[in-house]
């Protein structure tokens, strides 16, 4: 098509649909786009866990054994029921037993 020229064409069923070269090019947006956006998520994830794993540097084996536990508990939950109730269920218990076993023994 010329410059200028309508960028619709009307097909035979009277539906309008767009010329080939228009849909590669919104397809070639559409793919920059969601480049551009996974290009930003891995370095945001990774700058997340490290500074969520600098802050754990000075807990206690007990409150690391308490978060590991509620974080398995919480996963477990979810994957179980799905539901948030389950979730929160799930890490509650977690974290107690994850408490328990890294309990001192005296």
């Amino acid at each position: 098509m010329r410059t200028g020229e309508r960028a619709l064409l009307q097909n035979v069923t009277g539906t309008q649909r767009q010329p080939s070269s228009l849909q590669h090019s919104h397809e070639k947006d559409t793919m920059m786009k969601n480049l551009a956006t996974r290009s930003l998520t891995m370095p945001a994830l990774a700058l997340a866990a490290v500074l969520g794993l600098a802050g754990c540097a000075g807990m206690t084996a007990q409150e690391k054994g308490t978060l590991t536990g509620a974080t398995v508990g919480g996963v477990v939950g979810n994957v179980l029921c799905g539901g948030i109730a389950c979730t929160g269920a799930g890490a509650a218990v977690g974290g107690v037993i994850g408490h328990e076993v890294t309990k001192d023994k005296k």
